[in-house]
């Protein structure tokens, strides 16, 4: 299924300032067999929202049906779509993250921790945003390259 109905829309293909072009190039379509090797991830990543929505303490948001709703609208605004582009991800994220609710549970097994363990999870979460978005802006500033039909220097963007 992943083999035959990956389809890489030509937009994405044909220009390099995106972050799509170099993920597509650099690890969807590396070799024959790379997006088959991804298949192990996509499996990871469903079981572990699985798992969020199954622990989750409010038991109405995470129903069956919520879960299997989340997943088919998730499915159908992202995998359906030729292109790879972030701004998909972003209500899958949002509905997610809205539908889960932090564990409770000890952080790294640290009994004594518990107190504070909701608010360590949400502490790595805003610095993990946070990690990503200086990244993001970095290779903003830092990188840039040429285009022969255009005279400015060009950046990598979304």
């Amino acid at each position: 299924m992943v083999y035959n109905f990956t389809i890489v829309h030509p937009f994405v293909l044909a220009d390099n300032r995106h972050y799509t072009f170099y993920i597509v190039h650099r690890f969807i379509t590396r070799t024959e067999n790379s997006r088959m090797q991804l298949v192990p991830i996509y499996h990871f990543s469903c079981y572990v929202i699985y798992k969020m929505f199954k622990q989750n303490e409010v038991k109405h948001l995470t129903s069956k049906v919520v879960y299997h709703a989340f997943l088919a609208c998730t499915l159908i605004s992202v995998c359906l779509s030729p292109l790879f582009e972030p701004r998909y991800y972003i209500l899958p994220v949002i509905f997610y993250r809205l539908l889960t609710s932090t564990s409770d549970r000890p952080f790294l097994g640290l009994p004594l921790l518990r107190k504070y363990n909701v608010g360590i999870r949400l502490v790595l979460e805003v610095f993990w945003s946070w990690f990503w978005t200086q990244a993001i802006y970095i290779i903003f500033l830092q990188f840039t390259f040429e285009w022969d039909d255009l005279p400015d220097l060009q950046r990598i963007i979304w």
